[in-house]
């Protein structure tokens, strides 16, 4: 019989016991970057959560275009609205393209300082098309509920609604 020789079980063990260390080692390191990063981004939307506190808006009815003025009569900037449009179905001149009760969200990005306002107008979109800056309400809309944005500092991150900063806007 050949005599096998391998590797002894006191250097297997050692190894083996190593490269657990490694692991961990990486696992930790890892969860810790992880838990910093969690930690940073959670703190910057209570920040931004926090701000919406003092946004304060006041929208007016903009007649001649068909739309409305958003002032910032708060004493921080904010970054954009959330407008949800309420579908009127019998909305004279809508064409159709939606069914009473029918909403959609629409988005602007676009900061308002203090002291500052945003137009937006009816488009000439019915319903679910493409809209853009200025002109984002759908001519089949006729009640909007306004909510200004914060969006926190940070690559990617959302907008934050101030709820508590809300309007209610008809038009029509």
């Amino acid at each position: 019989m050949a005599d096998k020789k391998g590797i002894s079980p006191l250097v297997a063990t050692v190894v083996l016991i190593g490269f657990v260390i490694v692991v961990i080692i990486i696992v930790i390191l890892w969860g810790t970057d992880f838990a910093k990063e969690r930690a940073e981004k959670s703190g910057k939307l209570d920040e931004a959560a926090r701000d919406c506190l003092n946004v304060v808006i006041n929208v007016e009815r903009n007649i001649q275009d068909d739309g409305f003025l958003i002032h910032n009569e708060g004493n921080l900037a904010f970054e954009g609205v959330f407008i949800k449009q309420h579908c009127e179905g019998n909305n004279p001149g809508c064409g159709g393209g939606c069914n009473s009760g029918d909403i959609a969200d629409t988005r602007v990005f676009s900061t308002v300082g203090v002291g500052g306002s945003l137009e937006v107008v009816k488009s000439n979109q019915t319903w679910g098309g493409r809209v853009t800056p200025p002109a984002v309400l759908y001519l089949c809309a006729g009640r909007f509920e306004i909510i200004p944005t914060k969006i926190p500092s940070g690559r990617g991150a959302p907008m934050i609604p101030c709820s508590g900063a809300k309007v209610d806007a008809i038009l029509g």
